[in-house]
């Protein structure tokens, strides 16, 4: 019987110290931001974004909502107490759908809605995980519960967490759960980027039964926003979408461009806007074309269900460091267990190192190796596909 492999002490070391250092950073931008680490703010400054929309809904206020300069200086007006300065351009750019979503939330103190959200995060892709690999060792879940990615997403307030657990929902629940399965794509068009790979799939395996309840899911959605917001805001969203894929407008200057895709990497190494959003479409086109195989190939079910999450990074015009929750889950997957495509020595390490430190390489404008970010994944998808374990130890087959 294959033995689990030993983590090396110094890949050890280093994974507790990057651990440390990204709880501590969270923990003293409560009362010092900036005092360790890039100067945030303050706490859960993107929840504020969420915190507003649900509020915008509640109030019945929506004219300002797609309105980035209005939004954000209701944001510097209504959260100062949480700041210690003003934030940045600082939009609304989910569908309208997510702000009705948000709405609950949004009837809690502000501090007390971050922590729910967190909270209800966590518990459900701890959930997932633990459905996709029963077997899984506690340390290697707590690993990804309690990694850099997981304090970073709730330092910013973000929603990352929540996004991987409906990927693998919806990727994993075709099947056999095709209501579940549809229900959670519908809910992932929220991050709309993350949705090409898993629609793709559910359409290549033939799974017609979950992308029709996604498709009457994401009928409702629509339905109950432009029933309680009218047809406006869905205008104004599908203008903002386009202009920041074409490079233009100020959520591509205040947001794309902080982020950690193809094209933000491109941009920040000198890359004008048009070429780096022609080789971002290149990748994106790629990343579909490998998702289709992917989908088609006869492999271990947790070793297809870590490729194809690898490659919803890849594919998506934009991701930030927190969304690399998808690339820690995607090798804890078929590595959780210390065997399969668990490194072997100390120098296949450097591929996961990388991944776990993208939260403190991160954003590609400042750091040259966050500029570097999707070389992580792509590196970590071969090493997925072709490791020299093959598929032992990655799960079941279909």
């Amino acid at each position: 019987m294959q033995q689990p492999q030993r983590v090396p002490r110094l890949i050890a070391g280093t994974f507790v110290f990057l651990v440390l250092y990204e709880w501590l950073f969270l923990t003293v931008t409560f009362f010092a931001p900036g005092a360790i680490g890039p100067d945030y703010h303050g706490v859960g400054t993107d929840w504020m974004v969420f915190h507003q929309a649900g509020r915008a809904i509640l109030e019945g206020d929506f004219a300002s909502l797609y309105d980035g300069d209005a939004f954000t200086a209701r944001l510097n007006q209504d959260y100062r107490a949480f700041l210690d300065g003003p934030l940045d351009y600082r939009p609304w750019v989910n569908p309208p759908w997510f702000a009705l979503l948000m709405a609950p939330l949004a009837a809690l103190p502000f501090r007390l809605s971050w922590l729910a959200g967190q909270v209800l995060q966590i518990a459900l892709l701890a959930w997932t995980m633990r459905r996709l690999a029963p077997d899984a060792a506690r340390p290697g879940l707590l690993a990804v519960l309690l990694g850099p990615v997981v304090a970073l997403n709730a330092l910013c307030g973000q929603t990352a967490l929540f996004a991987c657990a409906l990927a693998l929902i919806a990727l994993s629940d075709g099947a056999r759960r095709p209501v579940i399965a549809g229900i959670a794509l519908a809910l992932l068009s929220y991050k709309v980027q993350f949705v090409p790979v898993v629609g793709l799939v559910l359409v290549l395996r033939g799974q017609w039964r979950a992308l029709g309840w996604a498709a009457a899911g994401g009928a409702l959605l629509l339905a109950l926003s432009i029933a309680v917001m009218g047809s406006e805001p869905w205008v104004d969203w599908f203008r903002e979408i386009l202009a920041g894929l074409t490079g233009e407008g100020s959520w591509n200057d205040a947001g794309r461009r902080w982020g950690n895709s193809t094209y933000a990497g491109l941009v920040a190494l000198g890359a004008g806007t048009d070429a780096a959003s022609l080789v971002q479409n290149l990748v994106t086109a790629l990343s579909l074309v490998l998702a289709g195989i992917v989908a088609r190939q006869s492999m271990a079910e947790r070793q297809r269900l870590a490729a194809l999450l690898l490659l919803i990074l890849l594919a998506a015009p934009y991701f930030a460091a927190y969304d690399s929750i998808f690339a820690v889950t995607a090798l804890w997957l078929v590595w959780h267990d210390g065997k399969g495509l668990a490194p072997a020595n100390l120098a296949q390490w450097a591929v996961p190192l990388l991944i776990w430190m993208i939260p403190l390489l991160s954003p590609a404008a400042l750091n040259p190796l966050g500029a570097l970010t999707p070389v992580y994944p792509a590196l970590a998808l071969y090493g997925v596909w072709f490791g020299r374990h093959g598929l032992a130890g990655a799960g079941s087959r279909d």
